[in-house]
């Protein structure tokens, strides 16, 4: 049950970030404005991409760390 649990974490996660990389997302942070010194567009399209890395690490990190904790019990 909880591996089903996770693969549905995964699966919104996916979801929901390739909804962020969409046209009217994109569209919104196309604007002249500079956020520390970086284009906004820039600075949405790195943001967005290393917070979905750290979403899906944390979701697959705790996965191992409770198979690991499965066997050696």
């Amino acid at each position: 049950m909880k591996e089903k649990q996770k693969q549905q974490k995964l699966f919104f996660v996916s979801i929901l970030f390739m909804m962020l990389f969409s046209f009217p997302f994109l569209k919104m942070a196309n604007k002249n404005v500079f956020v520390f010194g970086i284009p906004l567009f820039y600075f949405y399209l790195f943001f967005v991409w290393l917070l979905a890395i750290i979403i899906t690490l944390i979701i697959v990190d705790l996965r191992k760390k409770k198979v690991k904790q499965k066997s050696n019990e």
